[in-house]
């Protein structure tokens, strides 16, 4: 009678080691492609975002004579040293606002009082308009502003928290200046929503000076003025320049320093940003009126005819005279400068 020896079902401790191996190295080889893919598919969702935020702002030309406001700041659009500087029309509201019923946001747009959208006229017995965190004057609009409205969210951006400080509206400018001033909540926990868009200003706004030496020797920044301003409803026929080579809508990450968010940039309330300050490479310091991003080497930007390009991050001002790369792009931010560039010139 023969016997059989049956060996124990299951792996050796060898065997078990080299299966760990192999798994372990295809999760290595298939893990890079797997977040290639999701910032492939975050970036298109992005550069659709920015697509639509374009064409809800040229609907909203054909339907109004002309482009959204860059903010509903003072009236009339004086410097804060001139006689006649009040701040009584400044209601906070940015661009993103009153293009939301060409976004299909009829509903949260109606919760904004027609009083914050005032172009003249003062029509309150107080003498001047309130800003949309007014409760009593202007009620409804602290409520929406508190809304997520997805598309004006980029997926790369995973930063939600109301954080640190609110970037808010510009208030003025002094004459001839190229000094912004924000308003802001310090330390402060709101929960208005977030928005990683907002319009081009140009160089550094109309008001900016015409003899500047920051830049280079004599250096005429309001030359290159674009299309959003304070109060400034630009046609698209203005656009001499070509809609196609003129930068209409760009993205950013809010403010940073040492890699911590110190400033995030809210719907309601963000204004045009000037390019004046290039486009930032170091996103750990980036300016919170500075256009970048946290896709991969890519800056996305709509155009004024509605198409949508990848720029490079860089074109910085830190050198006097300033870099080839930044006059390029203060010449596609102006809209009527006369100085033609393709968005090549500064796309990967």
């Amino acid at each position: 009678m023969s016997r059989s020896r049956r060996h124990p079902l299951g792996f050796t401790l060898i065997e078990l080691l080299v299966v760990i191996a192999i798994i372990a190295i295809l999760i290595g080889l298939l893990l890079p492609a797997v977040q290639k893919v999701r910032e492939a598919a975050a970036r298109t969702t992005c550069q659709n975002n920015l697509k639509q935020l374009g064409l809800a702002a040229m609907n909203y030309e054909s339907a109004y004579g002309g482009l959204p406001y860059g903010y509903y700041g003072p009236y009339p659009d004086v410097g804060y040293d001139e006689s006649n500087f009040s701040l009584n029309y400044m209601t906070g509201i940015g661009p993103l606002v009153v293009v939301l019923p060409f976004m299909e946001q009829n509903a949260l747009y109606a919760q904004f009082p027609q009083i914050l959208f005032t172009e003249s006229g003062l029509p309150n017995s107080q003498g001047w308009l309130p800003d949309y965190t007014d409760t009593t004057n202007a009620p409804g609009a602290w409520n929406a502003a508190q809304n997520t409205v997805k598309m004006y969210l980029c997926p790369s951006d995973p930063i939600r928290a109301t954080d640190t400080s609110v970037g808010g509206t510009p208030a003025y400018y002094a004459a001839g200046t190229e000094l912004m001033t924000m308003w802001y909540w310090p330390n402060q926990d709101y929960p208005l929503g977030k928005t990683n868009y907002t319009g081009v200003m140009g160089c550094a706004g109309d008001r900016a000076v015409t003899n500047s030496s920051r830049y280079g020797p004599g250096a005429n920044d309001r030359k290159y003025s674009g299309i959003f301003n304070n109060r400034k409803r630009t046609r698209l026929t203005a656009i001499t320049d070509g809609t196609s080579n003129t930068l209409m809508f760009g993205e950013g990450i809010g403010g940073t320093l040492n890699g911590a968010q110190q400033y995030t940039w809210r719907w309601v309330s963000m204004y045009a940003v000037p390019t004046r300050r290039g486009i930032a490479t170091d996103l750990n310091n980036a300016g919170w009126n500075q256009f970048a991003s946290r896709h991969t080497g890519i800056v996305q930007f709509c155009m004024g005819d509605g198409s949508v390009h990848g720029v490079r991050p860089g074109a910085t001002a830190t050198n006097n005279p300033a870099s080839n790369d930044w006059w390029t792009l203060q010449r596609m931010a102006g809209m009527a400068d006369g100085e033609v560039y393709n968005i090549t010139d500064l796309s990967n």
